[in-house]
């Protein structure tokens, strides 16, 4: 299906001469199409990315698209996948200690590429601080468009790990926002939720709320909600999503063994 043609992408800036410039060195990516490999970059961006803009006036500056990791084998993934669908590459670089804690990202300084992927769906600017949902391409997508998204989402924001006081595996992933978008960030995690139990018959824990905290720069108030895989639905877990990074996956074999050594 076409995600973005020439005349949306065209439409995205003020002036016709601007745009007639920038379609020239960027006139072999349309019509963009749904894909795996773009719905798995959408994923990342939503949780560990960031599209940078800039108001200036009435109108809006793309910069740079940013994605920040500490694993050098997931950035080099990441700058893979775009490179194979729109031709261009960005730097892994470090880039300092971000909010996530992240030190090192892929930084792709390509503003037509960032309006592109906007229009995908991905959101712009600070994403704790406005509303946004799965793109209607991806939650409505096929099983490896989904799959991909959720294995994105769960590489970046999701963690396995083995609870020493339950005595068991768990997989969870926690999500945050500005305290008063509480609604929004519940809706997000909630098609998480669907897009695993309706299409890959995965169960998961109902929404809790994770820590909250007052942001230092702002004094906006933090809020994180999360959900679990549940246990037995572990083994569908690895089958159908995983994860984009090893030492993930190392654990997730061991996780499979404790899951199914109880049946």
């Amino acid at each position: 299906m076409e995600l973005v043609t020439q005349k949306d992408f065209i439409n995205t800036y003020a002036y016709p001469s601007f745009a007639k410039k920038a379609l020239e060195k960027c006139n072999d990516w349309f019509p963009v199409l749904e894909s795996a490999d773009l719905a798995g970059i959408i994923g990342g961006l939503i949780t560990d990315g960031h599209i940078q803009t800039r108001a200036m006036g009435r109108h809006t500056k793309y910069e740079y698209i940013g994605f920040f990791s500490d694993n050098y084998p997931e950035l080099a993934a990441f700058n893979e996948k775009i490179k194979s669908l729109f031709g261009v590459e960005g730097k892994i670089t470090s880039w300092g200690e971000r909010y996530n804690g992240r030190s090192s990202g892929v930084i792709i300084s390509n503003a037509a590429l960032a309006r592109v992927l906007t229009l995908c769906g991905c959101p712009a600017g600070e994403k704790v601080s406005q509303k946004f949902e799965v793109p209607g391409w991806i939650r409505k997508g096929n099983k490896e468009i989904q799959s991909s998204f959720l294995r994105s989402s769960f590489s970046c924001d999701g963690t396995i790990f083995f609870e020493n006081d339950s005595k068991r595996w768990r997989i969870k992933i926690v999500m945050y926002k500005q305290e008063k978008l509480s609604s929004d960030l519940r809706r997000y995690l909630e098609t998480l939720r669907q897009m695993l139990r309706d299409t890959f018959q995965i169960s998961t824990s109902e929404l809790s709320y994770a820590a909250k905290y007052v942001r230092r720069k702002d004094g906006a108030k933090m809020m994180g909600l999360s959900f679990y895989v549940q246990r037995e639905s572990i083994p569908d877990f690895a089958k159908e999503i995983g994860f984009d990074i090893t030492y993930k996956n190392v654990k997730l074999q061991k996780a499979i063994y404790w899951a199914t050594s109880r049946d």
